[in-house]
């Protein structure tokens, strides 16, 4: 028999580093990253809809108020997965969801529940700020930010991450 500090000796002075492979994403999952993962685009790619609404012009819902509500004109629905279109005027806007680009044209979302509709006019009753319910481009990761450092070991977050 030998002693624990010889066998660990014999051990240290045998072990190497296994080589790299490269496998599809599926195979990956309680494996080790052999090097870092980079992102190749922000995500999100675009600036878009963090909720249901509809997205304006700010400037333009400066005095809205219970007795001078704004209204804009409702001039199309832009879907999550759709282009976002043509650059919107200020006095109009979109009906959009989540996930859905911005057009240009406008700085900000309302949620649904904030607002009310009558035929296909959008009225405002209080202002809204400029940014508001917008996930700008590259806000969870910029192009060529790291991700994942080299020695991790994969878990099934982590897929996900890399997935996108």
């Amino acid at each position: 028999m030998i002693r624990v500090s010889e066998a660990r000796k014999i051990i240290l002075d045998n072990f190497g580093l296994l080589g790299t492979e490269v496998v599809d994403l599926d195979e990956s999952l309680f494996r080790v990253l052999g090097e870092p993962v980079t992102a190749v685009r922000d995500v999100p790619p675009t600036n878009n809809s963090a909720m249901d609404g509809f997205a304006l012009t700010s400037r333009v819902t400066r005095g809205a108020s219970d007795s001078a509500p704004v209204s804009f004109p409702i001039v199309r629905t832009i879907r999550a997965g759709d282009i976002a279109g043509p650059p919107l005027h200020e006095n109009e806007a979109v009906r959009i969801m989540t996930g859905a680009p911005i057009p240009d044209g406008v700085d900000c979302v309302v949620p649904v529940e904030n607002t009310y509709v009558e035929a296909e006019d959008l009225y405002l009753t209080r202002p809204v700020e400029s940014g508001a319910n917008i996930r700008r481009a590259g806000e969870d990761i910029k192009n060529m930010e790291e991700v994942l450092p080299a020695g991790r070991r994969l878990r099934p977050a982590d897929l996900g991450l890399i997935a996108s």
